[in-house]
């Protein structure tokens, strides 16, 4: 007699958590969506093409990043610096055929190497109609001044001249000797390695 009550009440247990979890998958989100995609398909309003029409997300981090590049480039003006990543941009994907950019966004910056590289982000679109496809390429960016100094192998804008302290990038007065410096570097922009993500 005693194992049929425990039988019977681990069954009602079972069929009581089932209850509870078909409860809560009916009131969660993925019902939700199947519902909403059942009542799409039986009122004939489907359409498999919204995907295609919407814009791929980005990796946005310009407002964590912004600050910093303003700290070591001052002057930074980032509608500019967006202007010129979308030429580029635009020079390298319209080869392909047309191209329409939608988004642009900082997603990253490594500002321990002396070359101070930043990381584009960029949503656009190629083609029409059912040839159309949405696209999120990344490129990098580098101090063109930068670059060129590097290259030939003096950096004064990491190094003060007179005492040979590190210098902030784009400082006009070293902070250990105070030797003030004519520029600041030019806030002109070299972008590679442009890329789907």
């Amino acid at each position: 007699m005693t194992q049929a009550i425990i039988i019977i009440a681990i069954i009602a247990a079972v069929l009581g958590a089932g209850a509870l979890a078909v409860r809560r998958f009916l009131r969660s989100e993925v019902s939700m969506l199947f519902s909403q995609i059942l009542r799409a398909f039986r009122n004939g309003e489907a359409d498999f093409t919204s995907e295609i029409e919407k814009p791929r997300s980005l990796s946005d981090m310009t407002s964590v990043l912004l600050p910093r590049l303003r700290e070591d480039f001052p002057g930074f003006s980032l509608e500019q610096f967006y202007g010129q990543a979308k030429s580029y941009a635009l020079s390298v994907l319209e080869k392909d055929g047309p191209v329409r950019l939608h988004k642009t966004a900082l997603s990253a910056y490594d500002r321990k190497a002396p070359e101070k590289t930043i990381t584009v982000q960029l949503s656009a679109e190629r083609g029409s109609g059912e040839n159309k496809k949405q696209l999120r390429c990344e490129m990098k960016a580098q101090n063109t001044e930068l670059i060129e100094q590097l290259e030939k192998d003096y950096v004064t804008g990491l190094n003060c001249p007179n005492c040979g302290a590190p210098l902030d990038l784009g400082s006009v007065r070293c902070r250990y000797c105070g030797t003030s410096f004519r520029n600041p570097p030019k806030l002109d922009w070299t972008f590679f390695d442009l890329h789907d993500v």
